[in-house]
């Protein structure tokens, strides 16, 4: 049995909003939840969940393809970004980086010149199963990865309830 919120992207989505009551967006390959971050007060986090539901197989892939997306979404703002794919794939959770361009103006003679500058950010793919045990329930290990011993513990403890 599974849920129909891990393997549905809008379900996924919109449960990541409403848990932490964000902004979403939609695109034509993903949503997008903004909200502000918990750990850096000022800053905003941004979850990505893509609406192909194989992109989990491949998030590489899916960063190349979707490059404009994450272009426009990584603001100089964002200082948290998760890529949230349906299903179970990617198996383990991958770091990814992105090149970003941020714009600022000059204040030089010429009002309307910009000078652009690339930064580096990092982008965190995790499947929804991994995205439940890892950021919602906190069952990780050290390199962030689930805890399958600990999973294993919870799910015994709750069912020996019922």
């Amino acid at each position: 049995m599974r849920c129909e919120a891990l393997t549905n992207p809008i379900l996924l989505a919109l449960l990541i909003r409403d848990l932490d009551g964000m902004t979403m967006n939609e695109y034509n390959s993903a949503f997008a939840c903004v909200g502000p971050s918990i750990e850096d007060p000022g800053r905003n986090r941004l979850w990505i969940v893509p609406k192909d539901t194989t992109a989990g197989a491949n998030p590489s892939l899916w960063l190349r393809q979707n490059h404009v997306l994450l272009q426009k979404e990584l603001a100089e703002f964002v200082a948290y970004c998760t890529i949230v794919f349906v299903g179970d794939l990617p198996a383990e959770v991958q770091h990814e980086y992105v090149r970003v361009r941020t714009e600022s103006s000059e204040a030089r003679n010429v009002s309307t010149r910009r000078r652009s500058n690339f930064v580096q950010k990092e982008v965190r793919c995790i499947s929804a199963a991994g995205h439940l045990y890892v950021d919602r329930l906190r069952l990780h290990t050290s390199v962030g990865n689930v805890d399958h011993g600990r999973r294993e513990n919870l799910v015994t403890s709750v069912a020996t309830r019922f």
